[in-house]
């Protein structure tokens, strides 16, 4: 009896999520009013974001004092064991957090240890095309979503609006807290566009864990 009862939550639970995927992949196939337009998929949409924000870390110059003072010179004490503070990390005023500088400093030891990047250089660009791939990846997340479940002509007029900003061609290889909330803001934005199911799991899953996890860290860096 209680191995019966087992099997029969058991396939009550496959047909619930069954039923979820089935609602997903609904949604998908009638979310789209221009079904003929072409959209790139998820990797194409990562290469070419990332050619053009591989463009602007490598070529592209540092607009604001703000960025070296506040955030570069800080992270080269942490890295290197010298640097300029500004009065923002001084300890009296303390207006400034280190926390964000200690995350970067892991992947700038990565590339100074691992990857043997010795000079100060390497290293800096090492970490500008770090920063510009993130970003390459959530926009192509935003705009594969907005394809997948809003309209695909509107992805792509959106992907060749962040392909062409000059706002995101500096913003995307900065070092500043607003442009790593940038990228957690535009990964948030993509998993809130899945539309609800009737299985709570599932739409815990795939909606709702994902979309918080992204505004907790976007509200953590910025």
């Amino acid at each position: 009896m209680l191995r019966q009862r087992k099997q029969q939550r058991e396939r009550t639970k496959a047909a619930t999520q069954e039923q979820g995927v089935a609602q997903l992949d609904s949604s998908s196939s009638s979310s789209s009013s221009s079904r003929g337009e072409y959209s790139p998929s998820l990797g194409v949409l990562f290469r070419l974001f990332s050619i053009v924000r591989l463009a602007g870390a490598l070529a592209g110059p540092i607009q604001d004092c703000d960025k070296v003072y506040n955030y570069w010179e800080p992270l080269h004490m942490l890295q290197f064991g010298s640097g300029k503070q500004t009065w923002e990390y001084a300890p009296q005023f303390a207006l400034r957090s280190y926390a964000v500088l200690h995350v970067v400093k892991g992947v700038a030891q990565v590339a100074h240890f691992v990857f043997g990047f010795r000079t100060k250089v390497q290293v800096f660009l090492a970490l500008r095309v770090c920063l510009a791939l993130g970003c390459a990846g959530a926009e192509a997340l935003l705009v594969s979503m907005v394809a997948r479940w809003v309209d695909r002509r509107m992805a792509n007029y959106l992907a060749v609006a962040l392909a062409g900003m000059a706002g995101m061609f500096h913003a995307a290889p900065a070092l500043l807290p607003s442009s790593l909330a940038m990228v957690g803001a535009m990964v948030g934005s993509a998993f809130a566009m899945v539309p609800p199911v009737d299985d709570w799991a599932l739409h815990m899953r795939r909606r709702v864990v994902p979309a918080a996890a992204a505004f907790a860290l976007t509200a953590a860096a910025g």
